[in-house]
């Protein structure tokens, strides 16, 4: 067999571009890449009940598009359709039952994120999220954002879902982004 060095070296070249033009993983690439199935929540609960409503009228800010969605209106005991981010203040003041809705087309700083769903309770919101490839890091650094954008409207950030461990590495990667605005 015929050594050809010339060859070799073109192909470790290649290799050597290649491996550094591969984006690293992100940290939490784990908890997003794989679609098992499931629909891992993030918990933001608010001390003030009153800080609830900003934080869901946020995500509108930020593009966010409900196709359909109803309440259950406690005085008529009717169902009412979704009408908006304010529907969330009627969360807080007691006239309508917690609710769910699907949050398409929310954008930070030009990363689109994939469709986030939302339940939104007198004291908190819980995302829940799709898992899958379109989950890259800059998607995952978009959701980090977002979530420190919903931790200074009074948001604290749990994440249950993924037990302590999983829930340290969020944390962590929380505090390593910084200050959004």
């Amino acid at each position: 067999m015929h050594f050809d060095w010339h060859e070799h070296q073109a192909h470790l070249f290649a290799s050597t571009q290649a491996l550094a033009e591969t984006p690293q993983a992100h940290p939490l690439a784990g908890y997003f890449s794989h679609d098992d199935g499931s629909l891992p929540e993030i918990e933001l609960h608010f001390a003030r009940s009153a800080d609830m409503p900003s934080a869901f009228a946020r995500l509108f800010t930020l593009g966010a598009r409900v196709d359909c969605g109803s309440l259950w209106d406690k005085a008529s005991g009717r169902e009412t359709p979704f009408t908006g981010p304010q529907d969330a203040s009627r969360v807080s003041d007691g006239v309508v039952d917690p609710f769910h809705v699907l949050a398409k087309g929310i954008d930070i700083d030009g990363q689109p994120l994939p469709d986030l769903g939302v339940m939104v309770c007198e004291h908190g919101l819980t995302l829940d999220y799709r898992m899958g490839p379109d989950w890259d890091a800059p998607r995952i650094d978009a959701l980090l954002s977002l979530l420190r954008q919903l931790r200074q409207q009074g948001g604290q950030v749990r994440i249950p879902w993924w037990q302590a461990d999983g829930e340290q590495d969020f944390l962590q990667a929380l505090g390593r982004g910084g200050d959004d605005g």
